[in-house]
């Protein structure tokens, strides 16, 4: 079995969707107590992403099975940067 790591793209998101939904399921939340438009939230979720926060998305697969998702995006901090340049990581 040949695994492979691939970018995503917005035709991959439904495989997001699911993955995520399948997360909140795996730690013991009862698909009652998920909401009616969790898929949409989680669609609005990866949209806003996309265009603000440079949201991107990889897949796990195997043999075109995808066996898994991460979506990460760009997170500014909530207090200002004082660090001099020689200092950035």
């Amino acid at each position: 079995m040949i695994y492979t790591i691939r970018a995503g793209s917005p035709a991959d998101d439904s495989t997001l969707i699911r993955h995520y939904r399948a997360l909140w399921e795996s730690h013991g939340v009862d698909a009652a107590n998920i909401k009616g438009d969790a898929e949409a939230v989680t669609a609005d979720f990866i949209q806003s992403g996309r265009q603000n926060n440079e949201l991107a998305t990889f897949l796990a697969e195997a043999d075109g099975i995808s066996l898994g998702s991460l979506a990460c995006q760009i997170q500014y901090l909530p207090y200002p940067d004082v660090a001099s340049s020689s200092q950035d990581t």
